[in-house]
């Protein structure tokens, strides 16, 4: 779970972009969409996840117990010390979504 915050900010902006933190699995996750090419294959539909190590979306496959949406972090835990709202419907972040914000996830490696 994200402690520090810049860690705190970089998660409002991946859930701006609808990506969310799994707290168990300590990865990030995304609808997998039709660009994907994967869409209607599952019950439920199948997820992305980010590898950290190969630096690429990946189709998870996996199975958790519980279902893989039950150990997403909560919108609500994305407040930082201080009284700043960081969440992604709060009023800042809506207005740096509208400021041209894309879906460009991951940043192209250097």
């Amino acid at each position: 779970m994200p402690r520090d915050l810049l860690a705190l900010y970089a998660a409002q902006e991946l859930y701006v972009r609808e990506w969310q933190y799994h707290k168990e699995l300590k990865l990030w996750f995304t609808r997998a969409t039709q660009a994907d090419g994967l869409v209607g294959q599952a019950p439920g539909g199948q997820y992305i996840y980010f590898d950290v190590n190969a630096w690429e979306r990946r189709l998870f496959t996996g199975i958790v117990s519980g279902g893989l949406q039950a150990g997403f972090m909560r919108v609500e835990e994305l407040v930082v010390p201080g009284g700043v709202d960081v969440r992604p419907e709060s009023d800042q972040a809506r207005q740096q979504a509208q400021q041209g914000r894309g879906s460009g996830w991951p940043p192209a490696r250097r």
